[in-house]
């Protein structure tokens, strides 16, 4: 099986659906601690792309900052 066939969103096994849900509220929490974000920040898909997109764009215009090394 591919990974593209492994991870279409009718046919994904539960198990490793819940798996990556738990990772998914494990790395919006630090990211919620580490930049002081908000759970408006990964509200949905979309508000979760625009933040990391954000938090990319930043790091690109100061990779000297701590927060990003």
């Amino acid at each position: 099986q591919t990974l593209a066939q492994l991870y279409k969103p009718d046919t994904i096994p539960k198990d490793l659906r819940a798996l990556h849900q738990e990772n998914d509220a494990f790395l919006e929490k630090l990211y919620q601690t580490t930049f002081a974000l908000t759970e408006a920040d990964f509200a949905d898909d979309e508000a979760c792309r625009n933040t990391l997109l954000t938090l990319y764009a930043q790091k690109k215009a100061n990779p000297e900052n701590p927060l990003f090394l």
